[in-house]
Formats: C-alpha cells, structure tokens, sequence
C-alpha cells in the first residue's frame, strides 16, 4: 500500500472488546518518540493507528508557555496536552516534519529565518497527504 493510500480518509472501524489493552508511560519509557515541532515537544507515539486497530492516535504535547499554535498556554508554566487523533495518521505527519529530540520536555531546536521557511515549505507540501490544515497567525 503506498503512502498517500495509508494517508487517506478510512472510516474508523468497530470497537473490539477482545482487543488488548495498551499502556503509555512518556514520563518513564524511553524507547518513545519526541519530537520537536512549531514551538512544541511531540511525544507521538503514545499510540499509534496501529496499537489502536485503525481507531485513533494519541499524542502528548508540551507546550511551553507562549508557544505558537492555534490553542493558547496563557499560563506561566508549560501545559501538558493530550492529542486524541482520529482516524490516525497525524502521528505520520509529525514525525515526517519535526525534529527528534530527546525527552517529553526537550524544546525543538532554534531555526533561523531560512531553515523555518523550508520547515513550512514541507508542512504546507505534506499538510494535505495527511488531511491537516495549517493555519495562520
């Protein structure tokens, strides 16, 4: 199956009772993915569309405070988000246009002017492969 096919819109299948449980921990497992994003740190793989049968991903987000995005920390302290995408793929989409980075909290790296306009370039070119829309400030 190619990329843009595993992208496309799938409705999200019937409810297993049978299926097994899964268990995220971003604060004590380390074999997690983070990534460095828009301001943000990504702990995608929390679940994948996989672990999930097809039904969602979810995603932890750290927001720091100030950081740009559509939602607002209005708060002094960073703000713990959980993502809940359904159906799935968004986790795809994020680990094709962020950065690895280390840990839960580890901020993305700093990009200058040219490197932040190629950053967009790919958002904007991989946004619809993945049914994402990016909007402005």
């Amino acid at each position: 199956m190619s990329q843009d096919q595993e992208a496309a819109p799938q409705p999200v299948p019937p409810d297993d009772p049978e299926r097994d449980l899964a268990v995220a921990r971003p604060d004590a497992d380390h074999g997690l993915t983070h990534i460095g994003l828009a301001g943000d740190t990504h702990t995608v793989l929390l679940l994948t569309g996989e672990q999930t049968g097809g039904r969602y991903t979810l995603i932890d987000m750290h927001v720091p405070s100030g950081a740009p995005h559509r939602f607002t920390n209005a708060s002094r302290q960073p703000a713990r988000l959980l993502c809940v995408c359904t159906p799935p793929g968004q986790e795809r989409f994020l680990a094709e246009v962020g950065v690895p980075v280390d840990g839960r909290t580890t901020p993305p790296p700093v990009l200058d002017a040219d490197q932040r306009a190629a950053f967009l370039r790919r958002a904007q070119e991989l946004a619809p492969r993945y049914r994402t829309e990016l909007l402005g400030p």
